[in-house]
C-alpha cells in the first residue's frame, strides 16, 4: 500500500497586513519561470487567449518581480479577456539628392578645357550609388563641358601679389636699429660723455668727465648691421621685389571656373503604432514602443521604387482606417525635395494581438494587458507592490 503525500504549503504573507494570519498556497500552484521559447512556439496561444491562461500570464510575470506579493494574482478572479488588434507601421524611403556648385582651380595657360559640346542635365549624368540600399552616402563627379577661363581676381592677372612681409615696400625695418639708422653709443652708452682720469696740480689722479670722442658728444654712432641702409634691410621672403607669387592662382594669373556634381544618398525611417481601440477615457494599455517590439504577423510587406496606399495595402483587407490614415501621413513626410528623388521605398504593416484582461481583487476590479504572439504582459496598477528601495 502506498503513502499519498501532501504537497508542500508556501505561506504568503497578506495584502497589506503582514500580522494576519498567513494565506497557506500550495508551492505547485506557484510558476518556475518558464523558457520564452515554449511560450513563442505555443500556437494555440498565439490565437486565442482564454481566461485560465490569461491568469497564467499574470502569475508568471508577478512571479519575476522582485517587489510583488502572489497573493492578488493567485486569488483574483478573471472577469473578461477582450480581444482587440494593435497595428505597427514602418516606412523607409531611401531619397537621391543632387546639388550643383562652381570650383576654381588655377589655369596653366595651354591646358586643355572641357566647353565644346552642350552641358547635360546634372538627373542625365550616370551616377551610382556609393552605399547599400536605405544606407547613406556622398559622391562628387565634375558636370562636362562646363570649363572656362577666367581672370585671376586676387593678383587682377598679373600672377603676383604684394608681400606681406614688408606689405610691398621690397625692404623692412633693420633689427638692429629699429628702423632709426643709428645706435646706442658703445663707448659712452649714450650719455654723450665719458669719464677720464687725469692728475690735478697736487699730484693726485681724479676723474672727469669729458666729450665722448666715438660718437662726438651724440650718444649715437651709425647702425653697423649688415645690410641695413638707412634703417631698412632688403625683404628676404620677394627678394627686395615687393611681389610674390598669387597662391589663388598659383602664378598663372589665370583661373578655370568649372561645374561640380554633389550626390547624396539619404534614408528616412518613420515607425509609428496605431491602436483603434485607444480613445478618450479608456486605459492606454502597453506603451507604443513596447508593442513595436512585441512580435505580430505581416499584413503588408513590400519593397518598391514607389509606395502607394491604394495599391500596396489593398491586399489588406481588414486593416482599419486608422493605419491606412497613418501610412498616407508617412507617404506625404516623405516627399522628396526639388533637386531630390525617390529611389526605393519598403512599408511594413504587423498586426499585433492585444488583450485587454479585467480581473478581480478584493471585489474590485483591475486591468493587465497581455499582447504580441509571444504573450507579454503589461500591467501599472498591480495591488501588491511593496514600498521598499534599491539602495
Amino acid at each position: 500500500m502506498s503513502t499519498k503525500v501532501a504537497p508542500e504549503i508556501l505561506p504568503v504573507p497578506a495584502e497589506d497586513d503582514v500580522k494576519q494570519r498567513p494565506v497557506n498556497v500550495p508551492i505547485s500552484v506557484v510558476p518556475t519561470a518558464l523558457p520564452t521559447t515554449a511560450v513563442a512556439t505555443d500556437e494555440k496561444a498565439n490565437l486565442s487567449l482564454t481566461e485560465d491562461r490569461a491568469k497564467l500570464r499574470l502569475i508568471e510575470h508577478v512571479h519575476q518581480q522582485s517587489c510583488y506579493k502572489m497573493n492578488a494574482a493567485i486569488e483574483s478572479s478573471v472577469s473578461n479577456v477582450a480581444p482587440s488588434m494593435s497595428y505597427d507601421v514602418e516606412l523607409t524611403t531611401f531619397f537621391e539628392t543632387r546639388d550643383v556648385s562652381n570650383v576654381v582651380v588655377p589655369y596653366p595657360a595651354g591646358a586643355p578645357l572641357d566647353n565644346t559640346e552642350p552641358v547635360p542635365d546634372i538627373w542625365v549624368i550616370h551616377v551610382p550609388p556609393s552605399c547599400p540600399v536605405f544606407k547613406s552616402g556622398e559622391h562628387e563627379v565634375p558636370v562636362p563641358h562646363t570649363d572656362l577661363v577666367c581672370d585671376c581676381t586676387v593678383c587682377r592677372a598679373s600672377g603676383k601679389v604684394d608681400c606681406e612681409t614688408c606689405s610691398g615696400a621690397g625692404n623692412v625695418k633693420c633689427v638692429g636699429c629699429k628702423g632709426s639708422a643709428n645706435m646706442t653709443c658703445a663707448s659712452c652708452k649714450g650719455h654723450k660723455t665719458i669719464a677720464k682720469e687725469e692728475t690735478n696740480q697736487a699730484g693726485a689722479k681724479v676723474k672727469k668727465q669729458v666729450n665722448c670722442d666715438v660718437c662726438h658728444a651724440t650718444g649715437k654712432v651709425k647702425c653697423g648691421h649688415p645690410g641695413c641702409q638707412q634703417g631698412r634691410l632688403d625683404c628676404n621672403t620677394c627678394q627686395h621685389t615687393g611681389k610674390v607669387e598669387c597662391s589663388t592662382c598659383t602664378g598663372h594669373g589665370k583661373m578655370k571656373q568649372s561645374k561640380k556634381l554633389t550626390v547624396k544618398w539619404l534614408t528616412v525611417h518613420d515607425s509609428g503604432v496605431v491602436v483603434p481601440t485607444r480613445g478618450a477615457g479608456k486605459a492606454r494599455g502597453p506603451p507604443d514602443a513596447d508593442l513595436s517590439k512585441a512580435q505580430g504577423d505581416s499584413i503588408v510587406d513590400v519593397t518598391k521604387e514607389t509606395v502607394t496606399t491604394e495599391a500596396d495595402c489593398e491586399g489588406a483587407s481588414h486593416m482599419h482606417a486608422d493605419v491606412l490614415s497613418q501610412v498616407k501621413t508617412f507617404l506625404k513626410r516623405h516627399t522628396p525635395e526639388p533637386n531630390g528623388k525617390i529611389l526605393q521605398q519598403k512599408l511594413l504593416v504587423r498586426t499585433i494581438p492585444v488583450y485587454t484582461i479585467t480581473y478581480l481583487w478584493h471585489k474590485r476590479p483591475r486591468l493587465f494587458w497581455v499582447y504580441g504572439k509571444e504573450q507579454r504582459v503589461f500591467e501599472n496598477s498591480y495591488p501588491q507592490t511593496c514600498s521598499c528601495s534599491l539602495m
